[in-house]
């Protein structure tokens, strides 16, 4: 079936159409499927982090004692009259420990779920932003780097993100093999035993066949085209390659080159 498409030129005009089966790049997916790709992928982590959280609470002995006192249960005679032979009632304990668990501990495990999903969205960000910054360096048409509607993500970025996850050892994120990760061919260059985004995309450019549909034809004549670096304009917004990596200030950057009609462009750190 036609597989419809919406972009933005360079003069910031909005382009719609239609492309057939055969036409559609290798990889590109839907707005709907990249977000039930992304749900997938994280929804059974952020569980079982709950469920982390819940047991290394259980196991916080001042934590127990510190809420158990706030529905006036006083653990210390509770386990001096178990230990004196006295009696515990223990369908009375078994309530009190469910009041505790819904007015204590519910809350916290609450906040942690937020605090959790919002550093999920946060690594997803610097993710696409990566991935932006990556897929420019080498080369990448613009109509590839620029969301094709408001709030979608750029079509690099729907068609190359779930070649990644978030390795939470090194903090990074890397290029998927399996159960596993790629092992770097240049470890030294990259500082990382594992293939990163930069790496990958390196690696993607060279792959002329696999890479000719996005990347920009070097014979072609123009500012850019002449395998120098893009040189802001007056249009453009600049960010240091550290701006970059941070997805909320790219995200305004981004939306303001677009308004403009120029690029973001980015320049090492000084």
């Amino acid at each position: 079936m036609p597989f419809k498409v919406q972009v933005t030129d360079a003069e910031g005009n909005v382009v719609t159409g239609t492309l057939a089966d055969e036409d559609v790049p290798e990889g590109l997916v839907t707005q709907e499927t990249a977000d039930e790709q992304f749900a997938q992928k994280f929804a059974p982590r952020a569980n079982r982090l709950k469920r982390n959280y819940r047991t290394e609470l259980l196991a916080d002995p001042e934590f127990v004692k510190e809420a158990l006192a706030a529905q006036d249960v006083d653990l210390d005679a509770l386990k001096a009259a178990a230990a004196a032979g006295g009696e515990v009632d223990a369908d009375k304990l078994a309530a009190m420990r469910q009041g505790w668990e819904a007015e204590s501990l519910a809350p916290v495990t609450q906040k942690l779920d937020a605090l959790n999903t919002q550093l999920d969205t946060l690594r997803a960000g610097n993710l696409k932003a990566a991935i932006v910054e990556a897929a420019r360096r080498v080369g990448v048409k613009e109509e590839f780097l620029r969301a094709p509607t408001k709030g979608a993500d750029p079509m690099i970025v729907a068609a190359f993100s779930g070649k990644f996850a978030f390795d939470e050892d090194s903090q990074r994120w890397l290029e998927r093999d399996g159960d596993d990760f790629q092992f770097s061919a240049n470890p030294e260059k990259y500082g990382s035993p594992h293939r990163g985004v930069e790496e990958a995309f390196d690696l993607f450019a060279k792959d002329k066949d696999a890479a000719a549909l996005y990347l920009t034809d070097k014979r072609q004549t123009g500012p850019g085209f002449d395998g120098t670096p893009h040189r802001a304009g007056s249009a453009d917004v600049t960010l240091t390659e550290s701006q970059a990596l941070n997805a909320q200030v790219f995200e305004e950057a981004e939306t303001r080159a677009t308004k403009q009609g120029g690029h973001v462009v980015t320049v090492p750190d000084e």
